[in-house]
């Protein structure tokens, strides 16, 4: 996604962590399977160009919706970094939740950063 399709970033920033919440403006006919296929098809570009790997994917619950996320090595940019990522789409807007740090903080601040997700109301 580029940044022109952002309507709006937020985030969290800590020394060894970082919470960042993207809102992508979508058509209102637009699903959260479309959106999976265009990561998923993003993901295979960068995995072939050896800047990521996929550790885990599934489908989950995000504000009480049908949500997917995604736990990958991000090595762009000559960096290391472990993120986690939750998407859901709801009325043409396509909410994305990720955390991102280095691979070794990545457990430590796991927990925190699961709450901080599981407490993400959609409330349009």
């Amino acid at each position: 996604m580029s940044a022109d399709e952002t309507n709006s970033t937020s985030g969290f920033e800590t020394p060894n962590a970082t919470m960042y919440i993207f809102v992508f403006q979508r058509d209102n006919k637009s699903t959260l399977d479309q959106s999976v296929m265009s990561i998923m098809s993003r993901d295979q570009q960068r995995i072939q160009r050896g800047e990521n790997r996929i550790i885990n994917s599934s489908y989950v619950t995000l504000s009480g919706l049908r949500a997917w996320q995604e736990i990958y090595y991000d090595y762009a940019n000559n960096k290391s970094m472990k993120a986690l990522v939750v998407m859901t789409v709801k009325g043409g807007e396509e909410y994305q939740l990720m955390f991102i740090t280095q691979p070794g903080y990545f457990n430590k601040y796991l927990p925190i950063a699961e709450k901080m997700i599981k407490s993400f109301q959609i409330t349009k």
